[in-house]
């Protein structure tokens, strides 16, 4: 504050008694615009004082918001970690599932291909105890033969004596193999004439539906002899259903096949249908079509 104490010395007289008129109006003046300076001045801090008001509501308000989206985020961060934990715990209860799903299946399928394979050591076991069979039934029948044949040579009369015994099952199958054998090389070089659309050319892959066959052997029969013409790489029966059979054929190249095959088969056969990937067929063979 400005210093007042010039004026509380105002020049007093004494003869005449009393302080100087213009002093005092003076001093007065001075007071006036102190005081008005000061309201100033009290006008000014009360305006910043509001200034300063507003911005602590401002500041006050900033603070809410940010402590209420703080608390937003830090809900919204557990609500995701929550999220990530259930996600977790579901992708591990299901990578679970799916290890035990496999391992159940690896099993059944290891217990399937266990039991395949002692089915099929069965049939192999059965195989070799029909060969030896077969090849003491064929070493017994070739002896009474050669028998029989010793006795026409010197002349000594087959007398009742001489029956041949019935022949057992594993001869009987090897004699009607060897009866299908005789029966092709029979038929090789009598193969039946072309017949008009035996050149079109089909290929590199058909599929040749033929039958009727009797048996699966009389498929096997025709699926070697269809393996052994010219320029055929591959054969393979993909079904065997109501005495016909589906066979895939993959040809070197392109080429007339049905000419090929009633040239070289030993059996004939009617067309149904053909095309560059299909042939269906009827084959007539008694041989192929009724198992012996």
């Amino acid at each position: 504050m400005d210093d007042l104490s010039h004026l509380t010395r105002l020049p007093y007289r004494r003869l005449g008694g009393g302080y100087e008129r213009e002093a005092v109006h003076y001093i007065l003046r001075e007071l006036e615009d102190r005081i008005r300076r000061l309201d100033q001045l009290v006008e000014q801090s009360r305006g910043r004082s509001s200034e300063l008001e507003q911005a602590l509501e401002a500041a006050r308000a900033e603070i809410s918001g940010l402590r209420a989206r703080e608390a937003e985020v830090a809900e919204r961060v557990e609500s995701a970690q929550r999220r990530a934990t259930e996600i977790e715990q579901a992708a591990h209860a299901r990578a679970s599932a799916i290890v035990a799903e496999a391992e159940a299946q690896a099993a059944r399928t290891h217990g399937e291909v266990h039991l395949r394979m002692e089915e099929a050591g069965r049939q192999l076991d059965e195989l070799l105890r029909l060969r030896r069979g077969m090849l003491d039934s064929l070493r017994k029948v070739v002896g009474d033969v050669a028998h029989a044949l010793d006795r026409i040579e010197r002349g000594e009369p087959l007398g009742a004596d001489v029956q041949p015994e019935p022949a057992p099952a594993p001869a009987r199958d090897a004699l009607r193999l060897a009866d299908d054998v005789l029966d092709v090389v029979a038929h090789v070089g009598s193969a039946e004439p072309a017949v008009p659309g035996d050149d079109q050319i089909l290929g590199p892959h058909v599929e040749v539906e033929a039958g009727p066959f009797g048996d699966f052997a009389a498929i096997s029969s025709f699926e070697r002899a269809l393996g052994r013409l010219p320029k055929v790489e591959d054969v393979y029966i993909r079904r065997f259903s109501d005495d016909r059979a589906a066979i895939e054929l993959t040809l070197a190249e392109p080429m007339p096949l049905l000419a090929v095959m009633r040239r070289t088969l030993p059996w004939g056969f009617d067309v149904e249908h053909a095309d560059a990937r299909e042939v269906r067929l009827n084959v007539r063979s008694a041989s192929l079509a009724n198992s012996r």
